[in-house]
């Protein structure tokens, strides 16, 4: 999964100037309410037996699926890993969130990397003043996230995961609708 997500990170973050958000939009809003729905699946259903030949290729091209799109949105792309582990491989939403967070740092340093080499990234004070309170933020969210996960009911983070990821697809859609980048 980390290769295939490394390699479509640095294709997606390469073919973002080509291609308008406004025609990306309803797409991505669509796969959106697609992992929300994958993640609402019973934990330990799989989509392929352990056994069968179909599980490696259709994680790949999953994998390739979700790098290429957050690097494309320059998202992580962790949410979207989450559900091809635990539909391929049977993994809870704790577990799965936690290797979709390992899997993602590499394929994040891709894209960034590739979008600084293509001059997506000319500001140096929007480091500064966004990108470094942001990760403030994120760390200690990571922090108590981690904590809550070992007392919260998996059940009740799929549920959260899953409204955050329908009203976000919603949002997509509608600012697709209106033709709005």
């Amino acid at each position: 999964m980390l290769a295939c997500g490394i390699v479509a990170a640095w294709l997606g973050a390469g073919y973002l100037s080509r291609i308008p958000k406004s025609k990306i939009m309803g797409v991505i809003a669509v796969l959106l309410i697609g992992t929300a729905g994958l993640l609402q699946s019973k934990p330990g259903w799989t989509l392929l037996d352990q056994e069968s030949v179909w599980r490696m290729p259709t994680t790949v091209a999953a994998e390739l699926l979700v790098g290429t799109i957050s690097s494309l949105l320059a998202v992580a792309g962790g949410v979207s890993s989450s559900p091809i582990l635990i539909s391929n491989f049977g993994a809870d939403i704790t577990t799965a969130g936690t290797a979709s967070v390992l899997i993602s740092i590499p394929i994040v340093v891709t894209g960034v990397a590739r979008h600084w080499f293509t001059g997506h990234c000319r500001s140096q004070t929007m480091f500064a003043n966004l990108v470094l309170p942001m990760c403030i933020g994120s760390f200690a969210g990571a922090m108590i996230g981690g904590h809550l996960a070992a007392w919260v009911p998996t059940d009740a983070l799929r549920l959260v995961l899953t409204a955050i990821l329908a009203v976000s697809s919603v949002k997509l859609w509608m600012k697709s609708a209106t033709g709005r980048d």
